[in-house]
C-alpha cells in the first residue's frame, strides 16, 4: 500500500468521522429544541388557561353580585370554559365572623373553586381569590367597605351541592336569589375575621383599605373603628342558591 492510498483512506475516515458529528450535532440540537419548544409552549398554555379563568370567575363574580348589590335582580348566570381543569364547590371550607358590640354573626359563606395544575381560582363571600403554591391574592376583593362614619359588610352565602366537574368543555353557572337580611347600628366599631385557606389575601385587601389588623398580622382578623359623630354599620346577607350541573 503506497503513501497515496493511505492518505485517501485518512481522508475518507475523517470525512466520514466529521459526517457523524455532524449529523449527531443535528439530531441533539433537533431533540433540544423539541424538548425545550413543547416545554415553553406547555407553561405558556397553562399560563393562558390560568389568565382565562381568572377573566372568567372575575366576570361571574361580577354577574352573582349583582344579587347582593342590586334590589331586585333574583338570578344571574354566566358559563367557564374548563378546559380539562376542575371545577367543585364547598358548603364551609369559609366562615367569614362579624362581630358589632355584643351581637355575632358566622357565615359559612360556601365557595365556588376552578382549579388547573397547582393554581386555583375561588368565589367565596363576594371575592375572587388566586390560590398558588407560594401564596394567595385577591382578583376582585370582597363587598366589605370601611370609611369615616360608616362600614358596610356584605355577606354572600353560597348553597351548593358540593360536587366537582372536569371536562374539555363549557360550563353554564347560575346563582338564584333566596333570602337578604340586612341589620342596622349606630356603633363605632366592627369586627371582621376570615377563617380560610386564603384568609391571608382577605385580610391585605381589607387592610389596604381603612380596616385596621385586629390582632396579628396573617390572622385574618381586621377592625373598622369609624370616626364620625353618626356613625352607620351595616351587616347584609345575601343566600343564593349555585348551580352548575
Amino acid at each position: 500500500m503506497n503513501d497515496h492510498t493511505l492518505l485517501h483512506d485518512d481522508r475518507a475516515v475523517s470525512e466520514l468521522v466529521g459526517f457523524v458529528i455532524v449529523f449527531g450535532i443535528i439530531i441533539g440540537s433537533v431533540g433540544i429544541l423539541y424538548m425545550t419548544g413543547f416545554s415553553a409552549m406547555g407553561a405558556v398554555q397553562e399560563q393562558e388557561q390560568t389568565r382565562n379563568a381568572e377573566r372568567a370567575m372575575d366576570a361571574l363574580a361580577e354577574n352573582l353580585n349583582d344579587i347582593v348589590e342590586t334590589e331586585g335582580v333574583a338570578y344571574r348566570a354566566g358559563e367557564m370554559s374548563l378546559r380539562q381543569g376542575t371545577l367543585s364547590s364547598t358548603d364551609n371550607e369559609t366562615t367569614v365572623a362579624v362581630k358589632v358590640q355584643n351581637k355575632n354573626w358566622i357565615n359559612a359563606s360556601g365557595t365556588l373553586n376552578y382549579k388547573t395544575g397547582d393554581t386555583e381560582i375561588v368565589y367565596e363571600g363576594g371575592a375572587v381569590v388566586r390560590s398558588t403554591e407560594s401564596g394567595a391574592w385577591t382578583i376582585r376583593e370582597p363587598l366589605i367597605r370601611c370609611t369615616e362614619n360608616t362600614a358596610i359588610i356584605s355577606l354572600v352565602q353560597l348553597e351548593v351541592d358540593e360536587t366537582a366537574v372536569s371536562s374539555a368543555g363549557t360550563r353554564a353557572i347560575s346563582a338564584t336569589h333566596s333570602e337578604t337580611t340586612v341589620d342596622r347600628f349606630k356603633e363605632d366599631t366592627v369586627t371582621i375575621t376570615v377563617d380560610s385557606p386564603r384568609a391571608e389575601a382577605w385580610e391585605r385587601s381589607l387592610a389596604a383599605g381603612e380596616w385596621e389588623h385586629g390582632g396579628d398580622d396573617a390572622d385574618g382578623k381586621v377592625t373598622c373603628n369609624l370616626g364620625g359623630g353618626d356613625n352607620t354599620i351595616i351587616v347584609r346577607t345575601t343566600t343564593m342558591d349555585l348551580d352548575y350541573s
